[in-house]
């Protein structure tokens, strides 16, 4: 928020689905600003940043999750927050969680266990062997 010479300013980062639009999204939020007071809105929404499950990367990515876990029926997920590989073509988050461990990501208390630690190591090896090799 910014205040200004009598005028108060916001931006908001909200997150929202990949399904999103102009029109299921932004003119009911613009239209609801201004219902309740707002002198003047503009929403824009910017692209959504999604890999497709089948792509060849992500392929190659839980190849090696299941080479180092034995775990056949895992399956990857998106997340709705933001991380570093939005400004990423095809890039994505892969990372130390695990099936069954809460470790409270991003909370004040969060852990890691030591041996999903050197099991991720590992799937972390295995994965760049497999895309640079």
């Amino acid at each position: 928020m910014h205040y200004e010479k009598g005028l108060l300013t916001a931006q908001i980062d909200s997150r929202v689905p990949y399904m999103a639009t102009d029109g299921n999204f932004n003119r009911p939020l613009k239209e609801a600003l201004l219902k309740a007071g707002a002198g003047e809105v503009r929403v824009s929404l910017n692209p959504c940043h999604l890999v497709p499950e089948d792509s060849p990367f992500v392929q190659k990515l839980m190849a090696s999750y299941r080479k180092v876990t034995g775990d056949n029926e895992g399956k990857p997920f998106a997340i709705g927050g933001g991380t570093y590989v939005h400004n990423i073509d095809n890039g994505v988050a892969f990372g130390c969680a695990m099936p069954g461990v809460d470790n409270r990501m991003h909370g004040p208390d969060e852990f890691m266990m030591k041996d999903v630690l050197l099991k991720s190591v590992e799937i972390f090896a295995d994965a760049v062997i497999s895309i640079c090799g």
